[in-house]
């Protein structure tokens, strides 16, 4: 169900170009909301006292769990961001030195066999894999008369 509103919703940031910031997120809780509303709405009055207290309940529980999980979020990424750092800051291992010659091939397997066979034959040569055209016709044309 949020699926579909959510896409609509975005669709709002993608054809209006000063509502991309926002995309859609107050229109997405308000839908969010209304259904909701019309859902509690369609209850009796005694479902909806249990409904509201089973939201009250829930909601107690909710604060510290959140923040428990909150704080172990933040040490982990902390955690990975100091490692990144100290990574990133070692001096390199291996001097980097540019190939010689670099080539483009296509990414089919057929390639591949000559791609790793030119670079074990000649180290200054570096190859990359690049996709096709995927059945899109493309030609070359000569310039000029």
């Amino acid at each position: 169900r949020i699926n579909g509103w959510a896409s609509w919703c975005q669709g709002i940031g993608w054809h209006t170009a000063h509502q991309q910031a926002e995309a859609g997120i107050t229109q997405l809780a308000a839908m969010v909301l209304a259904w909701e509303w019309i859902g509690v709405d369609q209850l009796t009055s005694i479902q909806q006292s249990e409904w509201f207290a089973q939201w009250q309940t829930a909601d107690a529980g909710i604060t510290s769990a959140h923040e428990a999980l909150w704080c172990w979020q933040h040490a982990y990424e902390l955690g990975y961001q100091r490692a990144l750092a100290m990574t990133l800051a070692a001096p390199s291992a291996e001097p980097f030195s540019a190939p010689k010659v670099q080539a483009a091939f296509c990414i089919d397997v057929r390639s591949e066999r000559f791609r790793r066979h030119l670079e074990q034959a000649t180290p200054t040569v570096a190859t990359l894999g690049v996709a096709g055209f995927f059945a899109m016709p493309v030609a070359d044309a000569a310039t000029g008369p």
